[in-house]
């Protein structure tokens, strides 16, 4: 059988499946990411894979702003608060 070449592609958001942030009180943030990498056709390579990193410092202030202003208000408007 003749040799294949498979090209994976960038991993985009249509690729992500699960996306976690814990935020802790002292100051630091974790985040964590489920994805399905593709090739070039569209068809997934192997199975789900997943990173974990570390946010601290202009990264996890970063983090918190986009918290603040984009997830608090939909989870206060929910609450009716």
């Amino acid at each position: 059988m003749a040799e294949k070449t498979i090209r994976q592609q960038p991993v985009t958001i249509a690729h992500l499946t699960q996306v976690t942030y814990i935020v802790y009180t002292t100051g630091g943030i974790d985040s964590s990411y489920l994805y399905r990498p593709v090739d070039e056709t569209g068809t997934p390579v192997g199975e789900t894979r997943s990173l974990t990193q570390s946010h601290a410092g202009a990264g996890a202030a970063e983090i918190k702003t986009w918290i603040t202003n984009e997830v608090l208000p939909v989870i206060n408007a929910e609450e009716g608060t």
